[in-house]
């Protein structure tokens, strides 16, 4: 009758603690999904700038002789 006893083991005890803790959300998957959203933008407001500056040049040229 002693097929009971060896064949009682508590699974359970060691399942737990081998399951590591959950991580904290410090770095999600969104940190790299952003960097090329940031750079995306950041081309574009460069080229604004640079036409702007451009037209502004011949505005004020044409009014002085003007």
């Amino acid at each position: 009758g002693g097929g009971p006893g060896p064949t009682w083991t508590p699974p359970a005890e060691p399942s737990r603690t081998v399951e590591p803790p959950p991580t904290p959300t410090e770095e999600p998957p969104s940190t790299p999904t952003v960097e090329p959203t940031v750079a995306e933008p950041s081309s574009s407001a460069h080229e604004p700038p640079g036409t702007q500056l451009a037209q502004r040049e011949p505005a004020p040229a044409a009014g002085a002789p003007a």
